[in-house]
């Protein structure tokens, strides 16, 4: 938008300035007579101030001519026996006019007219200026209001956040439950609630596996336990020792099959995946296990 603004603007203001020149030829143009081919100015015209800033040629030969820069001056000759033509002199800051000077349809001579560029680059500069501070506030105001926008729209998802790291370590039970979600809050919500759910089976898994290790090892341990006691209570037969250690071999095959078996399980439930498994072998290794 600035720069279209300034765009604009630096178009009207070379705009208004050609024809503020223009009419500054043309108003000097009427202040000149031609008579038999020859230009006159009269008295009662020459002192005016139409004549500040512009020449007169008769011809390429200057009757009239302000006092002013030779860049100026140089390309005020130039235009000497040209038709109507607007040129600028960049250095100088000033745009030149030429309107030619007719006798019936030749062109006899030339009225150049020139103007200060200045005043309209000091409105341009003044204006590009203003702009630029305005477009600088704009955006200041702008860029706080968005972070205040986005701050707010984002505390709600930093509080579902703190909620559910907080109800992870203290409250598994809780949830949010929005119901079905129908914008980025509710899905985010939805998204907790599933996490906190998984969270919760883990755990509740982590217990059950080992609760169960804890019963199913009780059984050997006593056994092991009740064999070794047995064993040193007394001074026995190398036959009563062997039968002893071979107790307790045993009843560390069955906590070693034990532990594999609820490793097996914890790690399919972890994964998620399903099996199959012949019933009749497994109801024998468990009666095998229990007699």
């Amino acid at each position: 938008m600035v720069g279209g603004f300034n765009f604009a603007l630096r178009h009207i203001l070379d705009g208004e300035a050609d024809q503020a020149v223009r009419d500054r030829a043309g108003a000097r143009l009427a202040s000149i007579q031609v008579e038999n081919g020859k230009i006159t100015i009269g008295e009662d015209q020459a002192d005016t101030s139409l004549d500040v800033g512009t020449w007169v040629f008769q011809g390429t030969q200057a009757i009239e001519r302000p006092t002013t820069n030779p860049a100026i001056e140089l390309v005020a000759q130039r235009l000497a026996g040209r038709p109507a033509t607007i040129v600028s002199v960049e250095r100088a800051k000033t745009r030149l006019a030429s309107l030619p000077i007719l006798d019936g349809r030749n062109q006899i001579g030339t009225v150049v007219a020139a103007l200060s560029d200045r005043p309209y680059d000091r409105t341009f500069n003044v204006a590009l200026i203003g702009s630029l501070v305005l477009a600088g506030l704009l955006l200041g105001l702008v860029g706080l209001m968005s972070a205040a926008a986005l701050r707010a729209a984002l505390r709600p998802v930093s509080l579902m956040t703190a909620d559910a790291a907080d109800w992870s370590e203290h409250d598994l039970d809780k949830r949010f439950a929005l119901g079905e979600p129908y914008d980025e809050l509710t899905g985010l919500a939805r998204t907790l609630d599933e996490l906190l759910d998984r969270t919760a089976a883990s755990l509740r898994r982590e217990r059950l596996l080992t609760a169960e290790i804890s019963h199913e090892l009780r059984t050997p341990l006593a056994k092991i336990t009740a064999q070794a006691e047995l064993a040193l209570r007394r001074e026995r037969t190398p036959d009563d020792y062997r039968v002893a250690l071979q107790s307790v071999v045993a009843s560390a095959e069955e906590m070693n099959r034990t532990i594999e078996t609820l490793l097996i399980a914890a790690r399919q439930q972890t994964a998620g995946g399903g099996g199959s498994a012949d019933v009749g072998a497994v109801l024998d290794r468990l009666t095998a296990n229990v007699s």
